[in-house]
């Protein structure tokens, strides 16, 4: 991987923020989810992989309706962003790199991952439009495939597009 892409601790950001989408840029490359985690104080913030932490059961095994699972399992990559005093420039104070899980590189993956999903607000409107007028979920789908130049260019799916 490009070295200008991976965290480290001489990297400056403008704001949070603009921390936030270089290590959602990064995480897009390696293949996991990334989520915004806790904050720490007025001028921090943790980025962590979206596998991270444990999730802790209400009910017993026998008692559970339906067996749906969590996505989480533990994972400790991370980066913790912080804002110079006097509001100055935003850096990293910690990086983490270890998964615990297997990591998916190819764009066909990352893709589809929340995380990374990117809504155009002119596809969007279209898809509005169309199901507006009542423009079968099947239909918009082919139109968008048309207009993305293929399924492997478009971040929707058809779930997606049903939810709206």
């Amino acid at each position: 991987m490009d070295p200008e892409v991976v965290p480290n601790f001489e990297m400056r950001f403008q704001s949070l923020e603009h921390a936030f989408l270089f290590y959602r840029k990064y995480a897009w490359l390696a293949g996991y989810p990334v989520k915004k985690n806790r904050k720490r104080g007025t001028t921090g913030k943790d980025f962590c992989c979206s596998l991270e932490g444990k999730h802790n059961t209400k009910v017993q095994d026998g008692d559970r309706k339906t067996s749906k699972t969590s996505k989480r399992d533990g994972c400790k990559a991370m980066v913790c962003a912080r804002e110079a005093r006097g509001g100055g420039r935003v850096f990293f104070t910690r990086i983490v790199f270890e998964h615990n899980h297997k990591l998916n590189p190819t764009p066909s993956m990352t893709k589809r991952m929340r995380a990374h999903k990117v809504e155009d607000p002119s596809v969007m409107n279209l898809v509005d439009t169309m199901l507006a007028s009542q423009v079968p979920h099947p239909n918009v789908m082919r139109v968008l495939r048309s207009v993305a130049g293929g399924v492997e260019n478009l971040h929707l799916t058809e779930r997606d597009v049903q939810n709206r």
